[in-house]
């Protein structure tokens, strides 16, 4: 699902990345991950935000004491030409500032493939996460690397 098919350039589709996403936090967001305080949650794929962009995936819910909580996640896979810049301009400025909302997730699927490795890639995108809560104090993005590297059945580790 994640991996076929490519499109023109060669790159694999964000869009199977969110559904995969989105179908995941559907199972446990609905299976009691909530309890002892089971809330009622609403996950939307691709809902759409201001300046007519749309969020890949936004969830909201209630607080314990009742006021309105929202996190947005925004999903890139690491061999994306804006996966380096997309955690600041993308998700902070466009979609939580714009928006007027406090946190977010910067989903990067690692494919094997990207301008550094997958440590490195993690490293600096946890920088620009500091960086940014340094210049929007209110505002808090965690970026999170999944290691999503195509391991074929033949038992070697090429991404194909």
């Amino acid at each position: 699902m994640l991996y076929r098919p490519r499109d023109k350039s060669g790159h694999l589709h964000e869009d199977a990345l969110q559904a995969y996403l989105h179908c995941r936090l559907s199972d446990r967001l609905s299976s009691g991950i909530l309890e002892p305080h089971p809330r009622i949650v609403f996950l939307d794929r691709e809902p759409l935000a201001a300046s007519n962009m749309r969020n890949d995936l936004k969830i909201q819910t209630a607080s314990l004491d009742g006021k309105p909580l929202t996190l947005i996640i925004e999903v890139k896979w690491s061999d994306n030409a804006e996966v380096s810049t997309s955690l600041v301009e993308q998700l902070g400025k466009g979609y939580l500032l714009e928006n007027r909302l406090t946190h977010g997730i910067y989903l990067v699927g690692w494919c094997g493939r990207g301008a550094s490795g997958l440590e490195s890639l993690g490293t600096a995108l946890e920088e620009q996460a500091r960086l940014y809560r340094q210049e929007q104090p209110k505002i808090s993005i965690v970026p999170v690397v999944l290691d999503l590297t195509w391991m074929p059945s033949t038992g070697t580790s090429a991404v194909p």
